[in-house]
Order: C-alpha cells, then sequence, then structure tokens
C-alpha cells in the first residue's frame, strides 16, 4: 500500500530528537511524493532505503597548538597559568611540551590527532577529506600556518600515502573578496603538485562556515567541485532539509550550478 511504501523510505532516525538538528525533512518529503504521485502509486515498486554512508572531513585550523605560535602568545599562556588558573604545575607542563615540539617533537603536541584520525578512519573503511587553509589574510580568524612550511607538507602527503583527500577551507575573508577562493585553490594545488600528490578533484568547506549569494560563482569559477559549508556550527543535523548530494542553485546566473 501507499502507507507502507511511504514508511519504506522514512525509516525511524536511530538519533534522539535532541542528538539532531533536525531531521532531513525535505529529502524525506520529497521521496513520498514521488511514491505517492508518481507514475502510478500502485505501480511504484517498494524499496529499502540506501545505507547511509560515513564520510568524515576535517578542517585544520590549527594542525599544532604550539609548533606555530609565537612566544608572545606562549608568554601570554603562561601567565594565564599562573596568575588566572592559579596552577604553576600547568604552566610547567606546557613550556616543557613547547620545548619538545619546537625541538621536532611533533608527536608530543596535543592538537597533532592526524595520524590517530588516519588509523580510525582506517579502522572503520572510511575516506576522510582534510580540509587546509592555503592562505591566512586575516590575523584574527584565519590559521597560524603556512601551507608551504615543510611541516605542513609532510602532513599533506601523509595524507595522500594514506589514500585519504586533500581539500581547501577558503579564508575567512574569502567569502567576501572575488577571486580569492579561486587564488586559494591554485597556492593548495600548487602545493600539492610539488610535493607529488595527484588528485583528481578538490572538496571545500568555508572558514567558519561563512556563506553568501556569491559563494557559488566563487566555487565555480575556482573549480571546485563539491562544497560542504551548508550544515550546522554547533550541532549535527541537515541545515539544506537533505541527507543526500544535489546540484547548487548559482544566484549570480540564477541557474543550476554546473
Amino acid at each position: 500500500s501507499a502507507k507502507c511504501r511511504y514508511k519504506a523510505v522514512m525509516p525511524p532516525s536511530p538519533l534522539r530528537p535532541a542528538q539532531t538538528l533536525p531531521a532531513p525533512r525535505a529529502g524525506s518529503i520529497g521521496l513520498a511524493l514521488c511514491l505517492l504521485v508518481g507514475a502510478g502509486c500502485a505501480s511504484v515498486p517498494a524499496e529499502a532505503p540506501s545505507p547511509p554512508a560515513v564520510v568524515p572531513s576535517h578542517d585544520v585550523d590549527r594542525p599544532f597548538k604550539y609548533l606555530f605560535s609565537t612566544r608572545r602568545k606562549i608568554a601570554k599562556r603562561l601567565l594565564g597559568d599562573v596568575f588566572k588558573r592559579k596552577s604553576t604545575f600547568l604552566a610547567r607542563k606546557r613550556t616543557n611540551i613547547y620545548k619538545r615540539v619546537r625541538k621536532g617533537d611533533l608527536k608530543a603536541d596535543p592538537y597533532n590527532t592526524f595520524q590517530w584520525i588516519i588509523d580510525t578512519s582506517l579502522k572503520y573503511d572510511v575516506t576522510s577529506t582534510f580540509h587546509f587553509l592555503a592562505k591566512s589574510i586575516h590575523p584574527k580568524f584565519d590559521g597560524d600556518y603556512n601551507i608551504d612550511d615543510h611541516v605542513i607538507m609532510d602532513l599533506l602527503k601523509l595524507i595522500h600515502v594514506n589514500a585519504h583527500k586533500i581539500g581547501l577551507h577558503p579564508s575567512f575573508n574569502a567569502t567576501i573578496i572575488p577571486g580569492q577562493i579561486e587564488k586559494e585553490f591554485n597556492e593548495l594545488k600548487k602545493i600539492c603538485e610539488n610535493v607529488g600528490i595527484k588528485q583528481k578533484s578538490f572538496k571545500s568547506r568555508n572558514h567558519y562556515l561563512r556563506w553568501n549569494n556569491q559563494s557559488i560563482s566563487e566555487l565555480e569559477k575556482a573549480g571546485i567541485e563539491i562544497d560542504q559549508t551548508l550544515t550546522f556550527a554547533q550541532k549535527p543535523g541537515f541545515k539544506t532539509g537533505t541527507s543526500i548530494s544535489y546540484p547548487a542553485f548559482n544566484f549570480d546566473s540564477m541557474k543550476i550550478s554546473s
């Protein structure tokens, strides 16, 4: 019956309502309408929904806590340990870690979790995408690293040799500067080529999830094929109402993006 087929495309969510914000209602309603008013309700076969795919992605805002920190920033944190947090132990610990990292022991840096992410992705047989900032043009909101630093280039190679993907993380103001996303994408591709990384296509997600009506046009000009910006910052959920990929709409040309 139509009722049974409607339930087939809207299985109960494994997440409790408090864990999701919200359900992919647009996609569910669209599929239901296709079944109910398609080529005759009785002739539409009931099909089990496809199993969900896990596609993890990671924004590389600060790959290291201490490696690229200036002495001024470290001094400020040490003063905070002593006078605000009232902990000389924490200050000594921070100093020791900072010295170890600066001497080349990158595993001591608490933000250096790349190998753990790679190992966990392998454990669950998923491919991760790591979105890197190719330019840092805003002193407060962008990253503290340069994409052409030898440590970052080693990270790119580590990700690539483990069969994961490199993506672009457009900088904070890239969404409001015409042509900036293209510049940053070209820089990322150049660095990848310099270290022997050959990747056919790239994904992107804007820094701080910034988005405006020109975003699609700028991504098209740059040659980005898949963008993952439109999501919630604080909770999991479906900001555009669907859990499946879809062609974006270009508000400049008023056409579906090619």
